[in-house]
């Protein structure tokens, strides 16, 4: 009996240590496997963010399309890094173009600027002086702006276009005001000419005691006439 026991107790402690044995073997096997996948994801995240995720970079700022430069570069096996590699080239494709557009638009802001310098500089230096030299010597304002050359833009050649037809304007009255002063003053000297003869004459007809010294200073436009 008690080599009955002895013989039992054996073959229970075998077939423990058998199990805890394979237990022990099927540990190692999983410890092994998440070793060797932690090693592999290590090894596939330094590669992304030190050579994949910079190569796509410069691919898409070189104007490299996003699909093309993803199908260009190694993907990861681990799906985690496989939707960071995606999201990763999607955003960066949208940040350079929209940072392109934005380079565009400076640019042709910046043209447009020079050109409208350029325009207003011609403008005041030599469309004004020439619209104001071609009024004043008597020219319409339709003339003149048909004559000159003006600017394309609105903002500067409507502006420009009153003004040549508000300083017409100004000439034309100011003209109209000199001829009407110069018509007046015609008319009040041809007065004081017909009135001094009128006085000469009634002097020479009736004498000058007539009138007296009152009119003594008719004598001075005789002579001054003499």
């Amino acid at each position: 009996m008690a080599w009955l026991c002895v013989t039992a107790v054996t073959v229970v402690f075998s077939r423990r240590l058998r199990q805890a044995r394979r237990a022990a073997d099927a540990r190692g096997s999983e410890l092994e496997t998440t070793r060797s996948h932690w090693m592999r994801h290590g090894a596939e995240t330094d590669q992304l963010v030190s050579t994949t995720l910079p190569a796509i970079a410069r691919q898409l700022k070189a104007g490299v399309g996003p699909d093309d430069a993803l199908a260009a570069s190694p993907a990861p096996t681990d799906p985690y890094l496989r939707r960071l590699l995606h999201a990763f080239t999607t955003e960066v494709s949208a940040s350079v173009l929209e940072t392109t557009k934005a380079r565009a638009e400076l640019d042709e802001a910046r043209g447009e600027r020079n050109r409208w310098t350029a325009e207003l500089e011609h403008l005041t230096r030599d469309t004004l002086p020439a619209a104001v030299a071609l009024l004043r010597e008597g020219s319409s304002a339709e003339t003149v702006l048909a004559k000159l050359e003006w600017p394309a833009d609105p903002l500067l050649r409507t502006p420009a276009e009153l003004f040549v037809r508000e300083l017409a304007h100004s000439e034309r009255r100011s003209a109209a005001a000199q001829a009407a002063s110069a018509k007046a003053l015609s008319r009040v000297q041809a007065k004081t000419v017909a009135m001094l003869a009128d006085l000469r004459e009634m002097q020479d007809r009736h004498g000058p005691e007539v009138f007296g010294t009152c009119c003594a200073w008719t004598t001075a436009p005789r002579s001054s006439a003499s």
